[in-house]
């Protein structure tokens, strides 16, 4: 079993330090689905009579088709503040896992 990557680190901070973070995501999923379907009726008739003929025919043809979509969208927000007062010390712990923040 493959293992991703976790990366660590801790940033120390002296005040007065005041950061605000904000992280926002948006994730869609859609999805389409055709139906569809073909009717052909082909007809030919010939008549001969004491030699005489003759031949007829046609073709009728009907399609239909109908599509469904559907999408979902989910999103949202976060929003964080760090605050060192002055004469204070504070640490942040960071961690990356596969490229993604944690």
């Amino acid at each position: 079993m493959a293992v991703a990557p976790l990366i660590c680190n801790t940033i120390p901070f002296s005040g007065p330090v005041k950061k605000e973070y904000e992280q926002s995501f948006s994730v869609a999923v859609s999805e389409s689905t055709t139906v569809g379907r073909e009717v052909s009726l082909t007809a030919e008739a010939s008549l001969t009579v004491k030699g005489v003929g003759g031949k007829i025919g046609g073709t009728v043809k009907w399609s239909n088709s109908t599509t469904n979509s559907m999408s979902v969208t989910k999103s949202g927000s976060d929003k964080t503040s760090f605050e060192v007062q002055e004469g204070k010390f504070r640490k942040l712990d960071t961690r990356l896992c596969a490229g993604v923040g944690g």
